[in-house]
This record gives C-alpha cells, sequence and structure tokens, in this order.
C-alpha cells in the first residue's frame, strides 16, 4: 500500500493529469480557434436576413444555374401596389366534422 501511495504521489508531483489524457485510438478534439460566424445582412434581391453576398442571391437571372431543384422564389410582384413582397405560407386549419352522438 505504501508503495502504490509512494508512486502516485510521484505522479502527481510530476505534472500527470489523468483528465487530459487522450485514450488511445481516440483522436483529440479540435481545440483550436473557432471561426467566427459570418454576420447576417439585408439582401436587397430576396429581402431577407442571409450571409450570402447580394450578386450571390438566387433570386438574380444570373445565378439561376445555381439554383437548387425545387427552389422556389420568396419574393413576388403585387399588382394591386407595384412593391415586391415576401410570400406569406397560408396555413389551412382542417376541421373535422363532430360525430353526433
Amino acid at each position: 500500500m505504501d508503495a502504490m501511495m509512494e508512486r502516485m504521489n510521484a505522479l502527481v508531483a510530476s505534472g500527470y493529469n489523468k483528465e487530459n489524457v487522450i485514450p488511445p485510438g481516440t483522436k483529440p478534439t479540435g481545440g483550436g480557434p473557432k471561426r467566427p460566424r459570418a454576420k447576417k445582412h439585408h439582401c436587397p434581391n430576396c429581402k431577407k436576413m442571409v450571409i450570402h453576398k447580394a450578386t450571390d442571391c438566387y433570386e438574380l437571372e444570373t445565378n439561376k444555374d445555381k439554383r437548387f431543384d425545387g427552389w422556389k422564389s420568396a419574393r413576388f410582384l403585387d399588382p394591386r401596389v407595384g412593391i415586391t413582397w415576401r410570400r406569406k405560407r397560408s396555413s389551412t386549419i382542417s376541421t373535422v366534422p363532430s360525430s353526433k352522438v
């Protein structure tokens, strides 16, 4: 028992820290500095808060070859006002007829 205590005290004195030891067969996590998150700004083309550049917006015809399958425009032209508005999702509530008892 005394030999074990002497060995443990020697490890502690030498600066051995059990919590910082990486087990064999595992990769250390990236403890380096993290990349800063991109700042969001208001895109004049799609009228959203985004991180893409205004020249890279999918709404532009010059970028239509970059659009993914199933892409839909985020804006439409309101003929009554002549202003571009963002399309709203329609929320439909399905009502189930109550059964008579």
